[in-house]
């Protein structure tokens, strides 16, 4: 199935309404000449703008606490909640991101021409495999908003996004939107091509650009996501954890770094995207609101929504969380952002504010692997990351109190038949274990991740059902399984060109 567009230079043209990333770079590109000017062009091959709140707002994090708090931009943040059609162009809605991963593709692709123009020389091959993996990253992102989740069943007529793999030289031009399977294809080729030519040496600031580290955990995530790979999942995060559990250093510690304080919270806001925390794979900046819209907002993490993601102690093994999280009735935060307010000019009152975001991390890569070990029956190197892992958020933790065994878990999620049923596409492939375990894996990653935009993913390839209550009254809006709102809408103006819009 495919719907074509006509778009004039680019899509950010349409929805920003300002200066096309085109009129940066001239056309005949005389600029990226050499590798110092290719290096600063791929700055750009990143999202500048961010999915944390519409990951939140539209997952089961979420709760409405009521109009007593002025939320800011309160119409696109209703709309996320409800999963109502975006209709603003404000910072963090639908539109922005869409336009910010085009944007990026589109530095990417001139980056890649260039090289070529260049005769691809070998050293630039960095640079081609950094544009050509945030090309993929970008992409991989646009679909799994837009378009239904990867299923084998039907992903050859469901809808992705146009995959662009050219810089735009026409006033017009053709796209396709091409199928889920189709975008997934072109993003494992340029992962396939990108991965090996990856350098750490090559970039002033790594943890800005796609590392080997980085670009193995995107893989990961790529892999996880499609569900069909897991010998791939563990192979990519192996090569970022190394064999066995000797990564613990390289995870958050909770218990020692990230204790609650009460002075000096601004440093502590930002902790959390610090460069210097090892945990961090990657991080990308862009333009948002959302550091505002957590702390003030008619939306977010409730008094009852705290208690379920965050118990006093984790169910399974018994030990004390240590999460910080702060406020009170009906606002609690966990401060993993900080806003960067940049004047438009020396002395101006105006600007844009600007958030960090942590893309990959070495608490997604070890949950990951734990994932797909458990997919493949292999409990006891599940078992061995997941306990890694809980020793650095658990206060006071021993072996021999907290361990988790799969007895604990089978107790917990099976006799017990707590926690949310999950639906994949390889459910039928599964037994009762895996899904226990799974569950559990589920859990831990909601509580992780929390006010990172992440769960909504999980949210789209667990098949989740989400309920949102209305404020003071019984009013239920339910999030069904097969609701075609999972999909945000393709943005207005691309379908006002042509572009052939998601179902309702």
């Amino acid at each position: 199935m495919k719907s074509y567009i006509f778009i004039i230079l680019l899509f950010s043209t349409f929805f920003l309404g300002c200066e096309s990333f085109l009129s940066e770079v001239p056309d005949d590109r005389t600029e990226l000449k050499d590798v110092e000017s290719i290096k600063a062009l791929l700055v750009s091959a990143y999202p500048e703008g961010h999915y944390m709140l519409q990951g939140e707002w539209m997952s089961d994090n979420a709760d409405d606490k009521g109009t007593w708090q002025i939320s800011i931009y309160p119409q696109m943040q209703g709309e996320a909640y409800n999963w109502e059609e975006s209709t603003t162009n404000d910072y963090d809605s639908p539109t922005k991101y869409w336009d910010a991963c085009y944007r990026a593709i589109a530095a990417a692709n001139h980056a890649l021409e260039a090289i070529d123009n260049l005769g691809n020389p070998s050293e630039l091959q960095p640079y081609r495999g950094e544009a050509l993996v945030a090309r993929a990253y970008a992409h991989f992102m646009l679909v799994n908003f837009w378009g239904k989740h990867y299923n084998p069943a039907t992903m050859a007529s469901d809808l992705g996004v146009a995959y662009v793999e050219k810089p735009e030289k026409e006033a017009l031009v053709l796209y396709t939107r091409n199928t889920v399977k189709e975008v997934y294809e072109f993003i494992e080729r340029d992962l396939t091509e990108g991965l090996p030519l990856l350098r750490d040496n090559a970039y002033d600031v790594a943890k800005y650009h796609f590392t080997k580290a980085a670009g193995a955990a995107f893989a990961a995530r790529y892999y996880l996501y499609r569900g069909d790979s897991w010998d791939k999942v563990q192979a990519y995060c192996t090569e970022v954890l190394g064999e066995g559990t000797g990564y613990k250093d390289l995870l958050r510690n909770y218990t020692q770094n990230y204790l609650p304080v009460s002075s000096n919270v601004i440093e502590y806001m930002k902790l959390y995207t610090n460069y210097g925390e090892p945990a961090i794979l990657l991080l990308t900046n862009g333009v948002s609101i959302w550091w505002r819209a957590e702390s003030f907002s008619r939306y977010g993490l409730s008094l009852s929504k705290k208690n379920e993601i965050f118990p006093d102690n984790d169910p399974v093994c018994g030990g004390k969380l240590i999460y910080p999280i702060y406020g009170a009735a009906p606002t609690y935060v966990l401060y993993k952002s900080y806003e960067y307010f940049k004047n438009t000019y020396p002395g101006s009152t105006t600007g844009r504010p600007y958030v960090f975001c942590v893309a990959f991390s070495m608490e997604e890569v070890a949950l990951n692997r734990a994932e797909a070990y458990t997919m493949t029956k292999d409990y006891d190197k599940a078992l061995a990351d997941i306990n890694l892992f809980l020793s650095t958020r658990i206060t006071s933790y021993t072996p021999t109190s907290h361990t988790v065994t799969l007895e604990k878990i089978k107790r917990y999620y099976g006799e017990q038949k707590n926690g949310i049923e999950l639906d994949p596409w390889y459910k039928d492939q599964i037994d009762a274990d895996q899904m226990l375990v799974l569950k559990y894996i589920t859990d831990l990653k909601r509580r992780e991740f929390c006010s990172e935009g992440m769960r909504w993913f999980d949210v789209k390839r667990f098949n989740i059902e989400v309920t949102h209550k209305e404020y003071g009254t019984q009013n239920e809006n339910i999030l069904t399984k097969d609701d075609p709102r999972r999909l945000l809408q393709i943005p207005v103006t691309a379908v006002s060109y042509g572009m052939e819009p998601n179902p309702r």
